[in-house]
């Protein structure tokens, strides 16, 4: 069956890199480093590599002291709202929101706000309405805590819409979140693919959410912004090693956290190993791959819509691995999901599962452009069409 609402596959390419590091690593390895407990914070060695590599993404400066170890972006995500927030919570997110991330919220019994998205990103306006009538609602025990509530948002190339946080909508949430004393968590993890007009070079990629946090440049000041990386996408899911970057007053709230101080920094020795694979160049070599390789499928998925969906809308994103398809007024993708797996073994993820509502965005799937090459793709769409035309017969 062709899965293609599966987001990231095993990336074989990376082996060749595993294995010359491990070799670097365990050539200069202090044993007292990598076969003990580590730092909460992570390697400071580690730390260093992962800041120059992100200068070097970002082109804008990263201090190694803002950025911190996880097990990925996940693990990361329910660290923060285990240490921050409390069962009832109000957390605004982002509507469509990837199912993973929803149920990891609806897990920690968090209340979720959702806040739509458009072709611009997070509609910050609406925010701020919801905001200023959360407010008048918020108990004595919340206004005591670090922070009041929460943001959930992937600001670039969003899961599943493609969309990218405009400029002046980045610099509008960034005084909204302090003004209000939000804690905002900033999905970063399709950040590294840019692909702009679909021609390389690539060019820069946007200017990332936590640059415009209002604490930059003041001493001691208090960060509202938090970034979520992670090497799944960029390198292997299979290290199940992320990051997260933030200002002191975050950062050493999650350290001195129960949560770490039993834990410790996750995956020390492949620490070490992802030291040695960023020190190489092999990172780097493997995400230009990576790019190059999704974008030429991007196009690929773009042309077979339009050719084998042409009464289907879309959007065609500037980065990222999905594709937001909206299908005709009358059609239920739920329903053409099921004559899609049962009769032409095609699989995708109806938009309803998006939603913390699942009797909206029922004309809605998302499309995934990593699991399969130009062939299979065109394939599954032409199968797609051929189950779109079997249902709109029977109306």
């Amino acid at each position: 069956m062709a899965l293609i609402s599966a987001s990231l596959p095993p990336n074989a390419s990376c082996k060749d890199a595993v294995e010359l590091a491990s070799m670097h690593c365990m050539a200069a390895c202090d044993p007292q480093s990598l076969f003990t407990y580590g730092p909460r914070q992570g390697l400071k060695s580690f730390r260093n590599e992962l800041a120059d590599f992100l200068h070097d993404h970002y082109q804008d400066n990263v201090s190694s002291e803002h950025l911190m170890v996880t097990g990925g972006a996940t693990q990361a995500l329910i660290m923060l709202c285990s240490v921050f927030f409390e069962k009832g919570d109000a957390v605004f997110a982002e509507e469509p929101i990837s199912p993973k991330e929803l149920d990891i919220m609806k897990l920690l019994g968090l209340n979720i706000i959702p806040v739509p998205v458009d072709e611009d990103g997070l509609d910050v306006n609406e925010l701020e309405k919801l905001l200023s009538s959360n407010s008048s609602k918020e108990d004595r025990s919340v206004s005591k805590r670090v922070f009041s509530g929460g943001l959930f948002l992937t600001p670039h190339f969003q899961n599943p819409t493609g969309a990218c946080l405009s400029v002046e909508r980045c610099k509008q949430l960034a005084r909204l979140v302090a003004q209000h004393n939000i804690l905002c968590i900033s999905n970063d993890v399709y950040h590294c693919f840019s692909y702009g007009d679909g021609k390389a070079p690539f060019g820069a990629p946007p200017k990332r959410l936590f640059s415009y946090d209002t604490s930059h440049g003041i001493a001691e000041a208090t960060g509202h912004i938090v970034s979520l990386g992670t090497f799944s996408t960029i390198f292997s899911p299979g290290m199940r090693m992320g990051w997260i970057e933030a200002f002191p007053n975050i950062l050493d709230a999650v350290k001195n956290s129960v949560f770490v101080k039993h834990c410790g920094p996750p995956q020390l020795y492949l620490t070490g190993v992802m030291e040695s694979v960023l020190g190489l160049g092999s990172l780097k070599e493997c995400l230009a791959l990576l790019r190059h390789t999704y974008n030429s499928r991007l196009e690929c998925l773009c042309e077979a819509l339009i050719q084998y969906l042409p009464n289907c809308t879309f959007i065609r994103p500037k980065g990222g691995f999905f594709i937001w398809l909206v299908l005709p007024s009358d059609m239920d993708a739920q329903v053409l999901l099921k004559v899609c797996k049962e009769k032409f073994q095609v699989d995708f993820q109806p938009g309803c599962s998006f939603s913390t509502d699942s009797t909206k965005l029922k004309t809605y799937l998302r499309l995934s452009i990593t699991r399969y090459g130009d062939h299979t793709l065109t394939n599954a769409v032409s199968r797609i069409g051929e189950a779109l035309k079997e249902l709109t017969a029977l109306r």
